[in-house]
């Protein structure tokens, strides 16, 4: 699974002659699995204020009399300040933490002669960590599933256990390998702590990101991203929750929604995982005879998609307390429901447990 970090919008475009501070995207006492959440609301003054007390709270702009903000939760019952211009606002939320033993874990692979700061390299990470789960809860949410997300490994400070993992080589000697050796790398160095993760991992570089201009490399604020290991940029990596909106984005990351529909059935999705049956049952299985696409799924069939050029192009979806085990579909139908597809057609399907399965066509 990839993530965009930290795409958090400052305001949307409304315009207003008198706004009241509101939360709009929480119900009061609504009761939240993970401890980062995104508020956005209405609010009358040039900026906002939020925390879990009026000590502690963050300041965050207003944009076109709209905020979008952020505050970390303890277990149980948490009452929200809020202040904008004229107006005051106090709204509970609670957080009842995840119990899926299935966690994400939090691996930094740095250089051998590397000087970070390892409480502020762990702060980062556990900023960085949070807001990717709430922006996922977020997305899953808008695209009809509820605030799903997979729960971190969290020490008993309630910040993220972070892995710590030193490369043998200097900081110049990672720093001029090619993207290829640096995965392959990463890979070989992560390989055990990778067997142990029972959910996913996502894995930091606290290096290989040189500024053209200068030829140095920029530091903390500008790593990279692996997530089983693919590599990706990261602009922007602030060191504490006020920090997040200095970066100026459109709007809120989304997912596409074959993809959100799929992981809401994924055992790493759920707050408490599954309760599993007292027999297992076999994962989904999909044959491909003549121009039909033969599904068994012994559990369940909860999700039947295509994907084709590697863009998900139509599903459908059984939400019936009875899901079916047995499905036929059409290839010929497949293909013509994705008049652009003029490669391989690959088919994925999802079953009750989150047992998936994938075939290509290819034609």
């Amino acid at each position: 699974m990839s993530y965009v970090l930290l795409s958090l919008c400052l305001g949307l475009a409304h315009s207003r002659a008198r706004t009241d501070l509101t939360i709009d995207n929480f119900d009061p006492a609504e009761v939240v699995r993970y401890p980062l959440v995104i508020v956005q609301g209405a609010a009358e003054g040039p900026e906002m204020a939020i925390g879990t007390s009026w000590k502690t709270a963050n300041r965050f702009p207003v944009v076109n009399h709209r905020y979008t903000s952020a505050v970390e939760l303890k277990p149980g019952r948490n009452m929200l300040f809020l202040h904008s211009g004229p107006d005051t606002l106090k709204f509970r939320l609670d957080y009842k933490p995840m119990t899926n033993p299935n966690k994400v874990l939090a691996i930094y692979v740095c250089a051998a002669d590397a000087l970070e700061d390892p409480k502020i390299t762990r702060d980062r990470c556990d900023v960085a960590m949070k807001t990717m789960q709430s922006l996922t809860a977020e997305a899953m949410n808008r695209a009809g599933y509820g605030r799903k997300a997979s729960p971190l490994d969290l020490a008993q400070d309630g910040k993220i256990s972070l892995r710590v993992v030193k490369s043998p080589k200097t900081l110049a000697e990672l720093e001029a390998m090619d993207e290829t050796t640096t995965r392959a790398h990463v890979s070989d160095l992560t390989l055990e702590l990778v067997k142990q993760a029972s959910s996913g991992w996502q894995i930091w570089l606290g290096f290989g990101n040189v500024d053209p201009a200068t030829h140095k490399s920029r530091g903390l604020r500008t790593l990279k991203v692996a997530h089983d290991p693919g590599v990706k940029d990261v602009d922007w990596w602030p060191e504490t929750l006020k920090d997040i909106c200095r970066v100026n984005c459109d709007d809120l990351s989304s997912w596409d929604k074959f993809n959100a529909a799929r992981f809401s059935y994924d055992p790493s999705m759920q707050p408490d995982g599954l309760n599993k049956p007292a027999v297992t049952l076999s994962p989904p299985t999909i044959r491909l005879e003549g121009d039909d696409v033969v599904i068994d799924a012994p559990n369940g069939l909860r999700v039947a998609g295509a994907e084709g050029d590697g863009i998900p192009s139509w599903f459908t979806e059984y939400k019936g307390a009875d899901p079916p085990k047995n499905v036929k579909l059409s290839r010929k139908g497949l293909r013509a429901k994705m008049a652009e597809t003029k490669l391989v057609l690959r088919i994925l399907v999802v079953d009750d447990k989150g047992g998936h399965a994938q075939v290509d066509d290819k034609g």
